[in-house]
């Protein structure tokens, strides 16, 4: 799925019962989710405010729909 939208920081308190890895919210026209970013937060800590093309899917996690970034086509 090719999405575009803008990457903000996503602060939140990892802990028990909490998941790691969600550091970023991508708004776009399907909406605000969380970014899975596990390894990769270096590179999405540069994109922070700006607004990016991604390739990815939406994956259902518990109760919250995530985007699992695959490639990035323009930042």
């Amino acid at each position: 799925m090719r999405l575009e939208g803008v990457l903000a920081q996503h602060p939140h308190t990892v802990g028990p019962g909490s998941r790691g890895g969600l550091d970023f919210l991508f708004t776009g026209p399907e909406g605000i989710h969380l970014v899975y970013s596990a390894g990769v937060e270096d590179r999405l800590d540069s994109l922070v405010g700006r607004t990016i093309v991604v390739l990815g899917k939406l994956v259902q996690v518990e109760r919250v729909v995530e985007l699992w970034i695959g490639n990035i086509e323009r930042s």
